[in-house]
C-alpha cells in the first residue's frame, strides 16, 4: 500500500562549481564521496557542536539539493549563505510542490540535474519513502496519525520534540551514519570529534515498548529514579530519551505502566 505523507519536506538548492566542496567543509557527511545521482544523510551541526539540521543530501555534479524538515527550508537557506563566501555558489529555495509517498522506496537516485525527474529514495529504516515533485500523485493521502505511526515505527527524530538545538549527535541512532570522522574538518567536528574518540554522552533516543498507552511527555523511571523523557507515542511505542545507564531490554515504567527499553534501528 502507498499513500501520500501529509506533510512535505523542503528543499534547498546549491548549485555552482563549488557547491560540493563548500557543503563538504560544513556538512557532516562526505559529500565528495558521493557519486552524482546519490542519495545520502547528514547533520548540519552548530559551530559548538550540537544539532541544527537532520538532512537528506542529492549530489549531482556542480549540484546540491539538501532535504529539510517541513518549515524549515528558509533557516536553512538563511544559515548556509552566512558561510558563502568567495565561492561559485548559487542557494535556491525549491518553490515547486514536493511530495513524499509512502510506503514505497525510490531509486535510490535521482536525474543528477534538476531539470529532469526527482525520485530520491527518503527511506526510513521500517518504511519505504520516494521524494517526487511535480503534479500530486494520484495516491490516497495518509493522516497525521498514521504519518506519527511509522515515524515512531522507524525511530524518527522530530524536531522540536524528540531532539533540539541542545541534543549531541551521538544522543541520536543516526551519529554513525550521518558522521565521517576520517573526513577532515566540518562545522561542529571539534566536539562530535572528542566524543568518537574519548568520550560518552548521558543519554540516548530510545525506543520504548509499552505494556499500555501512555501519553507523551510522560517521566520514565527506574526504581525511584527518573531517568529520562517520552517525547512522542503511537499506540504502544514511544520515543524517549533515556539515560546511558538504562540498557536495552531493561523494564522501566513511563507514568508508572511498564515499558521496555529498546535500540532503534540503525544505531
Amino acid at each position: 500500500m502507498t499513500w501520500l505523507a501529509p506533510v512535505s519536506p523542503e528543499l534547498v538548492w546549491f548549485e555552482g562549481p563549488d557547491a560540493v566542496s563548500f557543503l563538504d567543509a560544513i556538512l557532516s557527511q562526505e559529500l565528495e564521496a558521493m557519486k552524482p545521482g546519490e542519495v545520502s544523510r547528514s547533520f548540519l551541526l552548530a559551530p559548538r557542536g550540537k544539532l541544527d539540521h537532520l538532512l537528506w543530501v542529492l549530489r549531482g555534479d556542480d549540484l546540491v539539493g539538501l532535504v529539510a524538515d517541513p518549515g524549515r527550508g528558509e533557516e536553512l537557506f538563511s544559515t548556509l549563505r552566512r558561510y558563502r563566501i568567495r565561492v561559485k555558489v548559487e542557494i535556491e529555495i525549491d518553490e515547486g510542490p514536493l511530495w513524499v509517498v509512502m510506503g514505497e522506496g525510490g531509486h535510490g537516485g535521482w536525474s543528477g540535474d534538476r531539470s529532469g525527474a526527482l525520485d530520491a529514495d527518503l527511506s526510513w529504516p521500517a518504511i519505504g519513502r520516494t521524494l517526487v515533485a511535480g503534479e500530486k500523485p494520484d495516491i490516497p493521502v495518509g493522516t497525521e496519525g498514521q504519518y506519527e505511526e511509522a515515524r515512531i515505527l522507524a525511530g524518527e527524530p522530530a524536531w522540536g520534540v524528540d531532539i533540539d538545538d541542545g541534543t549531541i549527535p551521538q544522543e541520536t541512532a543516526m551519529a554513525d551514519r550521518f558522521i565521517r570522522y576520517d573526513k577532515g574538518c566540518f562545522l561542529g567536528q571539534e566536539l562530535v570529534g572528542r566524543i568518537h574518540m574519548r568520550g560518552h554522552v548521558n543519554r540516548f533516543l530510545r525506543h520504548l515498548h509499552l505494556a499500555e498507552p501512555a501519553p507523551a511527555g510522560s517521566s520514565i523511571t527506574l526504581g525511584d529514579k527518573e531517568v529520562g523523557q517520552m517525547t512522542s507515542v503511537a499506540g504502544l511505542v514511544g520515543l524517549g530519551m533515556v539515560r546511558r545507564e538504562v540498557e536495552p531490554g531493561e523494564t522501566v515504567r513511563v507514568a508508572g505502566i511498564p515499558a521496555t527499553v529498546a535500540e532503534i534501528p540503525g544505531q
